[in-house]
């Protein structure tokens, strides 16, 4: 019990910032600030303008390999005219320790290359043992800016208001999409968490068919290398990843997201 809380302790401490990633930007070293993909609802709700079609999303992964470390994620996208709306409902813990998010967003298209998306986070932490309940809220914007058509920046500003004592802390993450053609992709973001060491990452997803993805990347703070795989068919794809951090072991990790 011990070890499980002392690996779930450093999880929310030293990597909170990438909780609801998705597999594909798991594989890619979790360097997703700049895509735009089905999981942007997750990563960067200002990207969502660009995803075309209605979308739900869910992503399982079992931190480490420790079944009561598992994290669970839902959530979509849903178009409202040009503007999209969107949530997320995040879910790890075990008996000792739970922790919940739901989010909330609204993205809106200022030009046809930059887009801004607000978004509320209500976190929910239980630690039975202390008979601790802490609920929170706390306030996000993203940007993202289409360069041209192979490059794209995104920005996240997390919780600079705090609403809460027990929000989380503030963040601010800048990065990058480059898309050198249609089969290879470059991604890299930097993240700064108040009271935390700089974290920067690239990625690198590469089509091998029209169907097929192979992904890899690398982050500092916390030091992981991860891989993965893609297949994607019609409205549905499915995506696998691999996240290993030195001495504390491989996580593996699966999403699906079908739009319609």
């Amino acid at each position: 019990m011990k070890r499980h809380y002392f690996l779930f302790t450093l999880v929310v401490c030293s990597f909170s910032c990438v909780c609801q990633i998705g597999a594909k930007g798991r594989a890619m070293g979790s360097n997703t600030i700049g895509l735009t993909d089905a999981f942007s609802a997750l990563n960067n709700p200002a990207a969502s303008t660009n995803v075309q079609r209605n979308v739900l999303i869910t992503d399982w992964e079992n931190r480490y390999m420790v079944n009561k470390l598992s994290q669970s994620t839902v959530g979509g996208i849903f178009k409202v005219n040009n503007d999209r709306l969107g949530f997320s409902l995040y879910h790890t813990g075990f008996s000792a320790f739970s922790s919940s998010d739901f989010r909330l967003f609204y993205a809106k298209k200022i030009s046809s290359k930059f887009s801004v998306a607000t978004r509320l986070n209500l976190h929910h932490t239980f630690i039975p043992e202390q008979n601790n309940n802490i609920i929170s809220i706390s306030p996000d914007i993203f940007l993202h800016y289409e360069v041209n058509e192979k490059l794209n920046f995104g920005v996240n500003a997390g919780n600079l208001i705090p609403i809460h004592s027990e929000s989380p802390s503030q963040q601010l993450i800048i990065g990058l999409a480059y898309y050198f053609s249609d089969k290879l992709t470059f991604t890299s973001d930097c993240i700064k968490i108040m009271d935390a060491p700089f974290s920067a990452g690239i990625g690198l997803e590469w089509s091998i068919k029209e169907s097929l993805f192979l992904r890899t990347g690398l982050r500092n703070q916390p030091q992981i290398n991860s891989f993965g795989i893609g297949y994607k068919k019609e409205s549905f794809a499915c995506d696998f990843s691999f996240s290993y951090i030195p001495i504390i072991g491989m996580s593996p990790g699966l999403s699906l997201s079908y739009v319609w």
